[in-house]
C-alpha cells in the first residue's frame, strides 16, 4: 500500500511527457506546484549533457592521437618509408648485424 502512495504511474507519465515536450528544463512546473523531481529531474539532464559533451571531445581526440600503423619514418639515404613495424624489423636486423661483428671482433681479439 506504502509503494502505491509514493508511485502513481498515471502521474509519472504525464510528468515525463511534459518534460520530454519542454526539454526538462523544469519551466513547467509553477513555483507552488513545484514537483519534488523536478530539480533531481534537471540535474541528471544536466549531467547527460555534460557527459555527452565530454565524451565527444574525448572521442575527437582519440580518432586523431597518432597509432601505431600511422607512424611512418624514411631512412637516411634511402627513398622508402617504413611504417612502424618495419621500423622495428629494420632496427633488430641491424642490432643482429652489429651483434655478429662484435662476436667477430672478440674472437678476432682473442686469438
Amino acid at each position: 500500500m506504502i509503494e502505491q502512495e509514493l508511485w502513481n504511474e498515471e502521474e509519472s507519465d504525464k510528468r515525463m511527457n511534459v518534460i520530454a515536450q519542454n526539454g526538462n528544463d523544469g519551466l513547467h512546473y509553477s513555483e507552488e506546484d513545484s514537483d519534488p523531481y523536478a530539480e533531481a529531474l534537471n540535474s541528471v539532464n544536466e549531467c547527460i549533457v555534460k557527459l555527452a559533451e565530454r565524451t565527444q571531445i574525448i572521442e575527437e581526440f582519440v580518432s586523431e592521437a597518432q597509432t601505431l600503423d600511422k607512424i611512418q619514418y624514411t631512412p637516411k639515404d634511402s627513398d622508402q618509408t617504413l611504417n612502424f613495424f618495419a621500423i622495428i624489423n629494420d632496427l633488430y636486423r641491424k642490432i643482429e648485424i652489429i651483434d655478429k661483428k662484435v662476436d667477430n671482433l672478440y674472437r678476432f681479439v682473442r686469438k
